[in-house]
């Protein structure tokens, strides 16, 4: 008797564990993609208006979006 209360008290434990550190991990996931993944998306879409712009033979508007994706300090330009 005394055997099974204990298995099912670890048993709790670990399922409250495994619960926080799920919610602590998704909390963790969400302040990650608030801080970095809108710098890597506008990277990403800077790149793309590279490459369109080359592959059609417009090299201006190729050099202006190299420029505004390598901007110093990490900064990103919004404008289109």
């Amino acid at each position: 008797m005394a055997g099974e209360a204990m298995t099912e008290i670890w048993l709790g434990i670990l399922l409250t564990l495994g619960i926080a550190f799920l919610l602590l991990g998704c909390v963790g996931v969400i302040v990650f993609v608030m801080v970095k993944g809108s710098e890597w998306w506008l990277d990403r879409r800077q790149a793309r208006r590279f490459a369109e712009a080359a592959a059609r033979g417009e090299f201006e508007k190729a050099e202006t979006a190299a420029q505004r994706a390598f901007q110093p300090g990490g900064t990103t330009d919004l404008a289109v």
